[in-house]
C-alpha cells in the first residue's frame, strides 16, 4: 500500500515540476474564486444553534419564543453620584432616555426597532382600582418635586410585592432599566406564493379536539435566527443612544453623576463578536508571525520561511471559501479551525523542507534532494493527513452541531492543507531553491538532542520507563475530576467587565439567566381552574423557598391572579388565589381587561396554557443541570393531584437553563463518541498500514500519552470541559499520531532493506527527528496565541494543545525508540 501510495505521489511529483507555471496560475485563479465566498460567512453563537433543529428541547424553545416572545433582553443597572434613584434629576434622566428609546423602538430603519419594551421603575406597570374597575398606569406620572413626594412615591414603591429587586435595590441605590427585545421570535418572511391557507394558518392547533386545541412542537413557522453582527450593530445604536443622554459606563471609570453597567444576552453576543473576534484575528497574525520566526531560525532560509507561509494562507483562503459558499452556518469554533489548518498546513511543509535539507547536507544535488524528499516524506503526509482528518472525523458523530460542522471543515482544511502542500511546494523550491551552508553540512542545532536521546533509549530504557510511568501515575489522579461545565461569566476572563456587570447586578438584582415552565392543561379556560393556579402558586413559592441560594425570583399568572385580587378587594389578606371559580374569573377579566399585554406574556389567548418564568443568578451548568432536574421533578409532584383530575396536563421546562443542559449531556457522549472512535480509528490504520499488530500496538503507546496529559491537567487544575475544550483531544491525537507515523515509516523503511534495529532508529531519528522537532515546536509556539485572548476557553485550549503537543514530542522520541529496543527482535513484514 505504501509503496503503490509513494509511486502515485511520485508521479504526481514529476508532473507537477514539468508544469510548474500552468499549475501555479490554475491554483491561484481557483484560490481567487472560491475566496470570494469569505463575506459570506455568517456566525450564530446562540444556545439553540448548538442543537440539532429537530431536537425536542429546541422545538419547545421555539413553540416558547412563538407563544410569548423573546427571552433576549438587556438588563441595565444604573446609579446616581447621590445614592438614590428617586433622586428627582435622576428620574428625568431615566424617563428622557426612556422616551429616547421607545422613539427608536417605533423607528423600522433603526437597528433599535429590535426592541419590544422598555421599563423602568417609571414605566412599571401599575394597578389599582378606581370606581369599581381595575386601572392599568405607569407607576411614576409625574417626577417629585419635594421631599414628601419622593418619599411617598418610595413607601408605594416598597408595598408593591414585585418591584423591588426588580427595578430598585433595597437601599434605593441602584435602579434597573430593561430592554425586551424580539431576537429570535420574529416569524421568518414568507413570499406571497408560500402564504398558508385558511386551515393552515393556526400553526399549532388542531380543531378537531373539543376540549383543548393539540399545541404541537412541529408546527412552530421558522423564527429569525439573528447573526453575531446583528448584535454589534443593535449594542452599537443602543450605546450611542445612552452615551447621549448622559449616562457613562462604570467600566469606563470616568467620573459621572449617572453610570450603569449592563448584561444580558444582546450585550454579551455583542461583546464576543466584536473583541473575541477582532482578537482573534490578532492571535491569528501573531501565530503566523511565530511560524514565520520558527521557520527562519530553524532554517536559516528565506525560501523556508516564505513559501510555507504562503501555502497555509492559500489554504485558509480556499477553506474559508467553501465556508462562505456553503451556506453552513458557522460560530466562534471557527477561530479554532483557522489554528488547525495553520498549524497542520506548515507542519506538511516542514518535514518536506526538512527531508531536502537533510539530502542537501549529504551533498545530493537539490532537484534529487528535492525527489528523494518527496519519496521518503509524501507518503507519511498524506497518511497523516488521514490520520488527522480521522481524529477530527470523530466529531462528526457529535450530536453539538457545531462540533460536527467544525469537524467537517476542519477536515476539509486538513485535506486542502495536504493537496497545497503537494501540488504547490515543488513548485516554488524548483522557482526558488533551498539553500544549505556549508557549516550547517557538518552539525545542526537538533543533533545533539537527537544524538542524546538515540543514547538515552538504548543505554538507559529503564530510566525512560519510569519517567513516563511516574508522570502518568500522577497524571491519572486528575483523571476522575474531570467535569464538564458551561458558563457564561467565566468564559470571558476578568477585567473586561462581564465579571464586574454580572457579579454586580447578581448581588442586587438577582442575576439574569432563566428558565421557563410552560404547563399545558390541554383544554380551553383550562388556566382559569382555582387548583391550578393554587399549584402553580405553589411551585413557585417553593422553588423561592427552597433554593433561595439560586432562585432569585418567580413570576407567573399566580403572582399577577393574586395582586389583582388584593387591589380589587383592597383587602392586604387577599393576596391570595380566590376560592371560587365565579370569583376567580371576575378576577381574571378584570386583569385582562386593564393589562392584556402583560397577560399575553403569562398566558396565551385561549387561556390553556400557562408560564411560570424562575429567574436564577448567575451560575455555571454543572449547578443549572441539577437545579433543572430538580425542578422538573417539583413540578411534577406539585401537579401530581391535579393531573389526576386533568390527565392531559403537559408540563415542559425550556428556556436557557434546559438548553444548556442538553448541550452538557451532548458534550459527556461527544467525550467518548470522539475518544472511542479516534482511537479505533487510528488502531485499525496502523494495523493495515503496517500489516502487524506489533507495531500497531506500539504506535498507539506513545499517542495516549497526551490524551492521560490533558485529562490529568484538567482533573489536577480544575479546568472545565465545554465545547470549546472538549475539541483538544481528537485535535492532540491527530496532530500527536502525525509524528509517531513520520519516524515509523522511516523506520519500517530501513528495517525492510535489513538495517538492524539500533541502527534504524538512530538512521530514522536523523532523517526525521528534525522535523519533527521543528514541527512540534513550532505548532507549540503558534498554539500558545490563545493564552493572550480575553475568552477562557480559547486560552485553555491553547494550552492545553500546546501541552499535548510537547508531550507527544517527548512520547516519539523517548519513549518509542526505547519500546522499540525492548521489543522488537525480528525484522517487521513488508508491506
Amino acid at each position: 500500500m505504501a509503496d503503490k501510495m509513494t509511486n502515485t505521489l511520485l508521479q504526481l511529483f514529476h508532473w507537477i515540476v514539468r508544469n510548474k507555471a500552468k499549475t501555479l496560475l490554475l491554483t491561484g485563479l481557483l484560490t481567487i474564486i472560491v475566496g470570494l465566498g469569505i463575506p459570506k460567512i455568517k456566525i450564530d453563537q446562540s444556545m439553540d444553534s448548538f442543537l440539532e433543529a429537530n431536537d425536542d428541547t429546541v422545538k419547545v424553545f421555539k413553540l416558547f419564543r412563538y407563544m410569548y416572545g423573546s427571552d433576549d433582553y438587556i438588563i441595565m443597572m444604573y446609579q446616581n453620584h447621590k445614592g438614590d434613584i428617586f433622586d428627582p434629576e435622576s428620574l428625568q434622566k431615566l424617563k428622557t432616555l426612556e422616551d429616547a428609546l421607545n422613539k427608536k423602538r417605533l423607528d423600522a430603519n433603526s437597528p433599535l426597532s429590535r426592541i419590544k419594551r422598555v421599563r423602568s421603575i417609571i414605566s412599571a406597570d401599575f394597578l389599582e382600582s378606581k370606581n369599581d374597575n381595575l386601572v392599568n398606569r405607569p407607576f411614576i406620572q409625574k417626577i417629585p418635586e419635594t421631599a414628601a413626594e419622593i418619599e411617598a412615591l418610595k413607601a408605594l414603591a416598597r408595598k408593591h410585592r414585585d418591584f423591588k429587586g426588580t427595578f430598585f435595590s433595597d437601599d434605593f441605590r441602584y435602579g434597573v432599566l430593561l430592554i425586551e427585545t424580539d431576537y429570535g421570535s420574529r416569524v421568518q418572511d414568507e413570499k406571497p406564493s408560500e402564504s398558508k391557507n385558511e386551515e393552515e394558518e393556526d400553526f399549532s392547533f388542531d380543531d378537531t379536539q373539543k376540549e383543548g386545541k393539540l399545541i404541537d412542537i412541529n408546527k412552530v413557522p421558522p423564527l429569525d435566527s439573528p447573526e453575531m453582527n446583528d448584535y454589534v450593530v443593535f449594542m452599537g445604536a443602543l450605546n450611542k443612544i445612552v452615551k447621549e443622554n448622559g449616562l457613562v459606563s462604570q467600566l469606563e471609570k470616568k467620573k459621572s453623576s449617572f453610570t450603569y453597567l449592563m448584561a444580558g444576552n444582546p450585550w454579551l453576543m455583542g461583546f464576543f463578536a466584536e473583541r473575541i473576534l477582532t482578537e482573534m484575528g490578532l492571535c491569528a497574525l501573531g501565530s503566523l508571525i511565530i511560524i514565520i520566526t520558527c521557520l527562519y531560525l530553524s532554517f536559516r532560509s528565506w525560501t523556508a520561511m516564505i513559501w510555507p507561509t504562503i501555502i497555509v494562507v492559500m489554504t485558509l483562503i480556499f477553506t474559508m471559501g467553501i465556508m462562505g459558499h456553503s451556506g453552513i452556518i458557522q460560530t466562534m469554533m471557527i477561530n479554532i479551525l483557522v489554528f488547525m489548518v495553520l498549524a497542520v498546513g506548515v507542519a506538511d511543509s516542514v518535514h518536506i523542507l526538512a527531508g531536502v535539507r537533510y539530502y542537501l547536507r549529504q551533498d545530493l544535488p537539490h532537484e534529487k534532494a528535492l525527489e528523494e524528499s518527496y519519496r521518503k516524506s509524501a507518503t507519511s503526509i498524506a497518511l497523516t493527513s488521514f490520520t488527522t482528518m480521522a481524529g477530527l472525523s470523530s466529531l462528526a458523530f457529535s450530536p453539538v452541531v457545531p462540533v460536527r460542522v467544525f469537524a467537517l471543515f476542519a477536515a476539509l482544511g486538513v485535506f486542502l492543507a495536504f493537496v497545497m502542500t503537494v501540488v504547490l511546494l515543488p513548485v516554488f523550491l524548483s522557482y526558488f531553491p533551498l539553500r544549505v551552508k556549508d557549516e550547517e553540512k557538518k552539525t545542526s542545532l537538533f543533533d545533539p538532542i537527537i544524538t542524546k536521546m538515540n543514547e538515552w533509549s538504548k543505554t538507559r530504557p529503564y530510566r525512560v520507563y519510569s519517567f513516563f510511568i511516574i508522570l502518568a501515575l500522577i497524571l491519572s489522579i486528575g483523571v476522575p475530576k474531570v467535569y464538564i461545565d458551561t458558563n457564561m461569566l467565566n468564559m470571558i476572563k476578568p477585567g473586561y467587565g462581564i465579571h464586574e456587570s454580572y457579579n454586580t447586578i447578581d448581588k442586587h438584582f438577582g442575576g439574569t439567566a432563566s428558565i421557563e415552565i410552560l404547563l399545558n392543561t390541554g383544554k380551553i379556560d383550562g388556566v382559569k381552574d382555582p387548583d391550578f393556579l393554587k399549584a402553580l402558586d405553589h411551585l413557585g413559592l417553593e422553588l423561592k423557598k427552597e433554593r433561595a441560594d439560586l432562585v432569585s425570583r418567580v413570576n407567573s399568572l399566580a403572582n399577577l391572579t393574586k395582586n389583582t385580587y388584593e387591589i380589587l378587594t383592597e383587602n392586604e389578606k387577599n393576596y391570595k388565589i380566590p376560592d371560587k371559580k365565579n370569583v376567580l374569573d371576575q378576577t381574571l377579566f378584570s386583569f385582562e381587561s386593564a393589562d392584556s399585554n402583560t397577560r399575553k406574556m403569562v398566558v396565551d389567548d385561549d387561556w390553556q396554557m400557562a408560564r411560570l418564568t424562575i429567574n436564577v443568578i448567575t451560575k455555571g451548568s454543572k449547578e443549572y443541570n441539577q437545579f433543572t432536574e430538580e425542578t422538573k421533578k417539583r413540578a411534577e409532584k406539585v401537579f401530581k393531584e391535579y393531573k389526576k383530575k386533568n390527565p392531559k396536563l403537559d408540563i415542559r421546562l425550556t428556556g436557557m437553563l434546559p438548553l444548556m443542559f442538553k448541550m452538557t449531556e451532548n458534550i459527556s457522549i461527544s467525550q467518548i463518541r470522539s475518544f472511542a472512535i479516534i482511537i479505533s480509528v487510528i488502531s485499525l490504520l496502523f494495523l493495515f498500514l503496517f500489516k502487524s499488530f506489533k507495531i500497531g500496538l506500539l504506535a498507539l503507546i506513545p499517542n495516549l500519552f497526551p490524551i492521560l496529559v490533558i485529562l490529568g491537567v484538567t482533573g489536577l487544575f480544575g479546568i472545565p470541559l465545554d465545547s470549546d475544550t472538549l475539541l483538544v483531544v481528537p485535535i492532540a491525537i491527530g496532530l500527536a499520531v502525525d509524528d509517531t507515523i513520520h519516524f515509523l515509516m522511516h523506520y519500517q523503511n530501513l528495517r525492510n532493506v535489513g538495517v538492524s534495529v539500533p541502527e534504524a532508529l538512530e538512521k530514522a531519528s536523523r532523517e526525521v527527528g528534525h522535523a519533527i522537532i521543528y514541527t512540534s515546536t513550532i505548532l507549540s509556539l503558534g498554539f500558545l496565541t490563545f493564552v493572550v485572548s480575553a475568552s477562557k476557553p480559547f486560552t485553555y485550549f491553547g494550552i492545553l494543545s500546546s501541552l499535548s503537543i510537547f508531550t507527544a514530542l517527548l512520547a516519539d522520541l523517548f519513549l518509542l525508540p526505547a519500546i522499540i529496543l525492548k521489543i522488537e527482535k525480528q525484522p517487521l513484514e513488508s508491506t
